[in-house]
């Protein structure tokens, strides 16, 4: 596996083991499978089930935004349900743990699981191809599967924003591969399991752009099939037009957590940022991140991802989502695990507060700003590392062309 030594192999064996012995340890030593947004995923999945058997699909005007996800958790839920054990209602699991319990949480994590060491490899062949470095590729893997902070979010939360993390992954090494067929489709299925990568699309459509106008078409057409396919299964479901429009209007209405990605609040005003900063930063990429040597589909996706949680408030296990591009780019950049260490720290320390209750809530505001912080050092670091270069160059070029009449002067 790219190069792994045994010892390696042993340590990616063992830390698998140990985060499966978590995951079905959780029920017996904490509420939380049942108490975050676990317990809404599988409720999600099973309200699929139902939906499904009385001969209806899904609609995202009963289910909401992440209708997607929660069908493809919907297996699952089914294989435990057909299992030969009790089957209590979801709301009386928290009552205490039980074995129908910890193999419903056991089961329901598989995807987590897979997802999260495909993650890890998917991660290592992007660092693998670019640098063409078994080391380097090592190094990304483990900065992503030791992870404490992303361990904790995917294994104690039940968070699985890893899935569609994964399929992204899957899209960003089919770009790299210019294989933009299956890179379009990727993101598509990526978006709808959940929304981030949506706002993705505009940077891969340049970065293909900047391969041929061809590979753009591709990356388009396979994009838009899934998610008009999507459009016209709701809009059977839906019945008309004007109500799955309405339903569409309607989410951010039932789902209010939406429009946190919208900004945040400071005293009684609304900074509405991220909109602003993810076009600053289409522009930013369009202009100078010309050499795609040093900047590839990693980068066009990890900008864009750390401008979004720049300016807006978002909850700290959505930080998955730009985790697996920020262990790339700590084994691409040289001394990049420092700052690596630094922001996972600093996100770290952001959870704790986030999750603590009162006396240590009013530290909140200070290690939020630690974290927000070091997301716009990493932001600064790759723009103006690209700004840099473009500068440089055109300083080098204006000097050969209008170089000063007593530096071009021959002595005498």
């Amino acid at each position: 596996m790219l190069g792994f030594s045994y010892r390696s192999i042993l340590l990616v064996i063992v830390t698998c083991a140990i985060k499966v012995s978590a995951t079905i340890l959780v029920p017996f030593y904490s509420p939380q499978p049942w108490s975050g947004d676990f317990f809404n995923w599988v409720s999600g999945a099973r309200s699929v089930l139902i939906t499904l058997g009385t001969g209806n699909l899904p609609s995202i005007a009963n289910m909401g935004a992440y209708v997607g996800l929660e069908i493809v958790l919907a297996p699952f839920f089914w294989l435990w349900s057909i299992l030969p054990i009790p089957h209590p209602a979801l709301a009386e699991m928290a009552a205490g743990p039980s074995a129908s319990e910890v193999l419903l949480v056991l089961i329901m994590k598989v995807p987590i699981i897979l997802s999260d060491l495909l993650s890890g490899i998917v991660t290592s062949l992007l660092v693998q191809r670019a640098t063409g470095s078994d080391r380097a590729a090592q190094k990304a893997f483990f900065a992503w599967y030791l992870n404490p902070f992303t361990s904790f979010w995917m294994y104690y939360f039940g968070g699985f924003d890893v899935v569609p993390t994964f399929v992204l992954l899957l899209a960003v090494l089919f770009g790299n591969n210019k294989q933009w067929f299956r890179s379009g489709f990727c993101l598509a299925v990526a978006s709808l399991l959940r929304l981030f990568p949506f706002l993705l699309l505009p940077f891969f459509l340049v970065y293909s752009l900047r391969d041929s106008s061809r590979s753009t078409l591709k990356l388009l057409t396979s994009f838009l099939v899934p998610v008009a396919t999507a459009f016209l299964s709701q809009l059977y479901v839906t019945g008309s037009l004007g109500t799955l429009l309405t339903a569409l209007v309607e989410i951010p209405l039932r789902q209010f957590w939406l429009l946190n990605y919208l900004g945040f609040s400071i005293t009684a005003e609304l900074f509405v940022l991220p909109p602003f900063l993810l076009l600053v930063e289409l522009y930013l990429v369009n202009t100078f991140w010309r050499n795609q040597l040093t900047y590839s589909l990693v980068h066009f996706c990890m900008a864009p991802l750390l401008a979004l949680f720049v300016g807006s408030y978002h909850y700290p296990y959505h930080f998955v989502w730009v985790s697996p591009f920020l262990s790339a780019y700590s084994a691409l950049e040289k001394n990049g695990l420092r700052l690596y260490i630094l922001i996972f720290l600093s996100a770290s320390l952001y959870a704790f507060g986030f999750l603590a209750t009162q006396p240590l809530w009013f530290m909140q505001p200070l290690l939020a700003g630690a974290f927000f912080g070091f997301k716009a050092v990493y932001l600064v670091k790759l723009n103006f590392g690209a700004m840099k270069s473009r500068v440089q160059g055109l300083l080098r070029s204006y000097e050969r062309t209008f170089s000063p009449w007593w530096l071009t002067t021959k002595s005498e």
